[in-house]
């Protein structure tokens, strides 16, 4: 049994992981093979003498550094884009223990020493993070780099003849008829059509996603002077390379202060003894090379995205999950992160003494027709009153944007709309509901009114629910001192309205997604640290121009392609675990790097002393190793506030 299971996971990986995992296995037998002996020979076992150590470890040794170094010179031989790294030192680290090994090898002496154990021990480790690194960048592909590269750009097109032709975005023309299945986005403005294929002057917009039915739609313009290709166009543009894994500032600061010091020690002894100064710059360049710094980030990152995976948090880009830390301005879309999206009924009144079982049933089977979110709304709340249908047939539908909706039934109007189009339209609605409504109801309410037959008959009020955890994840945030913005599309009243009751928190309205990516870019200019956290097509753009861009919906492959962060689930809660995580990961980061670099230094002075041995250096490796390892797996112990 665990024999298939190892061989199916084996066949599932990359070339490259399978090369890196036999190179640990090479390398990991050479030192295991090699300490063997020398622990042997400590013990004055006469079997094998120091010269058969030289041998064995030069034989095991050359082919595995010859691989090593054939990958590594691959990345800092081009010339024109050369720049000092982490594989620079490690290949210099390398290539003069190697030299001097292979000097004492072939010209035997007794008070010579050979690093070819210490050698296959920084392969060991190096082959270990560059395999960490290769095992977390592919699964991140094939969770969302694949799912970007098929983002389909196609549509189907309606023609007179019935017959269904797909098509590209680019080839919609004014006056196609779209077919937009549930979930899709609107590439184009459009007017919904009917069965018959007769407009309801129902408008939709590009950009928006469907939300639960196929619908048709019949294009107001074409493609190319959609809204849609515009932002598409834009995110393009903007894409920003942003780096996987890189060389830190402190590792190059440490490399360049390690070939200063080694170059120092050799000077300074070179005037007494040639050989003994060779001796202790080797040593001195052994302590200092940075294979343990180099499996510090892979290594904490692959913890990272394993246990962020367990929370419902799906890491696209380490490093900037990792910068959460300095965030100091972070902005929320209203609708969708901060809001739950969907407007939900809040309370049903009836006037004139109509009855629920006579006129809900008609106002569902009106708003079935209707694809918008108070039509939903009112929807969900007919069929949580366990509401049948009538089988009525409806005449002259008509939709009017921002008012409401006419039908005939049965030759009887029905008026679905605010109160000011009733109003306008005849229906007499007593001036104190109206005071009432303007004066009483908060701006996030949404008040709907329903007349029959030239008499209103029903009132529904409705709001956009505020997550939970909302105010709590606010509360956590400006307890850090970060600032928080809300951002939204909304009316100002409304957007102000969300922003009171979660505490005070800057708020605009009527902001259009180039404004939106605009205002981050200012927050940049002036030195903040940005996070933008949306959920959909209206905040790609922000998403995108943010230093850390998290989005709440893993199935809005826009949203998905221009962040850096995804939640499974839209938990808001999920925005405070991010930044707890985030902090107790640099926090980590720190430490380990603190532990890579102590034990480095702390054998330097030993080094430039000529009492270094190869074993203490070794085991100096191998304890360092350990440490970082098991600090690292603290993050599977760090606990959660929300």
């Amino acid at each position: 049994m665990f024999h298939r299971y190892w061989i199916s996971n084996f066949t599932q990986l990359t070339n490259l992981e399978k090369k890196l995992l036999l190179k640990i296995v090479l390398s990991g037998i050479g030192v295991l093979f090699l300490t063997w002996i020398s622990a042997l020979m400590q013990l004055e076992f006469k079997t094998f003498s120091q010269e058969f150590f030289y041998w064995a470890g030069l034989i095991l040794t050359t082919p595995i550094l010859a691989f090593s170094a054939r990958s590594i010179l691959r990345k800092i031989v081009p010339l024109n884009a050369f720049r000092f790294s982490i594989d620079i030192s490690i290949f210099f680290s390398l290539f003069c223990c190697y030299l001097y090994s292979l000097f004492s090898t072939l010209f035997y002496a007794g008070n010579n020493f050979a690093f070819f154990d210490s050698i296959l021990l920084i392969l060991f480790i190096l082959y270990i993070s560059r395999y960490l690194e290769a095992y977390s960048q592919q699964r991140l592909k094939k969770k969302f780099l694949y799912p970007n590269a098929i983002f389909s750009q196609k549509v189907t097109i309606l023609k007179p003849d019935n017959q269904r032709v797909d098509c590209a975005f680019k080839d919609i023309a004014v006056s196609d008829r779209l077919i937009i299945p549930p979930l899709e986005y609107f590439p184009v403005d459009g007017n919904v059509c009917d069965q018959a294929g007769n407009i309801t002057l129902q408008k939709v917009k590009a950009g928006m996603r469907n939300l639960d039915k196929t619908l048709i739609i019949k294009s107001i313009h074409d493609f190319k002077n959609s809204n849609f290709e515009k932002i598409l166009s834009a995110l393009q543009s903007t894409q920003k390379d942003k780096p996987f894994f890189n060389n830190t500032p402190l590792a190059l600061t440490h490399q360049m202060f390690a070939l200063i010091f080694t170059a120092v020690i050799f000077c300074w002894w070179l005037p007494f003894d040639t050989e003994f100064a060779f001796s202790c710059a080797i040593f001195a360049t052994l302590v200092t090379c940075p294979c343990t710094l180099a499996i510090v980030t892979p290594l904490l990152i692959a913890y990272l995205l394993e246990i962020c995976a367990k929370q419902g948090i799906f890491i696209k880009n380490p490093l900037a999950f990792l910068k959460l830390k300095e965030v100091n301005q972070v902005l929320f879309e209203k609708t969708g992160t901060l809001t739950e999206g969907k407007l939900r009924v809040q309370k049903v009144e009836y006037c004139n003494q109509v009855l629920a079982s006579e006129i809900l049933p008609l106002v569902a089977l009106v708003e079935q027709q209707i694809h918008h979110p108070v039509a939903s709304a009112i929807l969900q709340y007919a069929s949580q009153q366990n509401t049948i249908l009538p089988e009525f047939q409806i005449q002259h539908l008509q939709f009017f944007p921002g008012s409401g909706i006419r039908a005939e039934i049965n030759g009887k109007t029905l008026l679905i709309g605010n109160a000011k189009w009733l109003i306008k339209n005849g229906i007499f609605i007593p001036l104190t509901v109206t005071e009432y409504e303007g004066n009483q109801i908060p701006c996030d309410h949404i008040t709907v009114h329903c007349a029959f037959d030239n008499i209103e008959v029903i009132r529904f009020q409705l709001k956009d629910q505020i997550r939970i955890h909302a105010a709590n994840v606010i509360q956590s945030l400006k307890k850090h001192n970060i600032e928080v913005n809300l951002l939204s599309g909304d009316r100002p009243d409304i957007v102000n309205e969300v922003a009171k009751q979660l505490g005070p928190i800057s708020a605009s309205g009527s902001i259009k997604p180039q404004a939106k990516e605009a205002c981050i870019a200012s927050l940049q200019d002036k030195d903040y640290i940005t996070a933008m956290v949306g959920d959909g097509f209206n905040d790609v753009l922000a998403l995108q121009q943010a230093d850390v861009g998290i989005a709440m919906d893993l199935h809005d492959p826009l949203s998905v392609l221009s962040c850096d962060v995804i939640f499974k689930d839209p938990q808001l809660r999920l925005v405070a675990n991010c930044f707890e995580i985030s902090r107790f990961a640099r926090k980590i980061l720190k430490q380990n790097t603190f532990l890579a670099l102590f034990l480095n230094w702390g054998l330097l002075p030993i080094a430039a002393l000529g009492e270094l041995t190869p074993m203490i250096a070794l085991v100096t490796l191998c304890l360092s190793t350990l440490l970082i390892m098991g600090n690292t797996t603290r993050l599977q112990h760090f606990s959660l506030s929300l």
